[in-house]
């Protein structure tokens, strides 16, 4: 993905991973802090950090495209790596709170009694589904989900410098 109307892509579709990477990690607070929130908001949490995981990968994709029609430097370099860092972070964060919900889940079904179900993996799962894992799963989540918006705003602000450096400072008389 290069361009939107003419418009290069990247600069647009970074905006996914900077809003919804953060608002996961929100929602991972809450329900790692709430654990009766994870059956109402679980799957909204999951849901918002594979936007921003999405959003991370669609980013450095359309980077790399971007990338052919720039200058080198070594801020861009910087820009690169830490874009990389960051659409790692945002998958292992989805990674993680997608287990937290799913564990808490298949904790919740078995806690209720209900018989085996067509959902083997709910049924595997059930052994492995105690409340130290979850709840190690919940720590795992918010700490994933700090290091992922860590590493988006880092890329972020890095990307905002080397588009600063390229533009430069504004010219006597005009508005900042």
């Amino acid at each position: 993905m290069d361009q939107f109307f003419g418009v290069p892509a990247h600069p647009l579709l970074v905006h996914l991973p900077v809003v919804f990477v953060p608002l996961a990690l929100l929602g991972a607070i809450a329900i790692a802090v709430v654990p009766r929130w994870r059956a109402t908001f679980g799957w909204a949490v999951v849901a918002t950090s594979f936007v921003g995981l999405l959003g991370a990968v669609l980013a450095a994709n359309s980077g790399e495209s971007l990338q052919a029609r720039v200058d080198e430097s070594a801020a861009l370099d910087e820009h690169i790596q830490l874009g990389e860092s960051a659409r790692l972070a945002a998958f292992v964060f989805f990674v993680v709170v997608a287990g937290l919900v799913v564990l808490a889940f298949v904790r919740a079904r078995a806690e209720a009694g209900n018989p085996p179900s067509r959902l083997a993996v709910a049924d595997v799962l059930a052994p492995i589904a105690t409340k130290g894992i979850i709840t190690a799963f919940a720590v795992l989540s918010v700490l994933a989900g700090v290091g992922a918006s860590v590493q988006v705003a880092r890329a972020g602000h890095q990307g905002a410098k080397v588009t600063w450096e390229k533009l430069g400072p504004p010219r006597p008389g005009e508005r900042d």
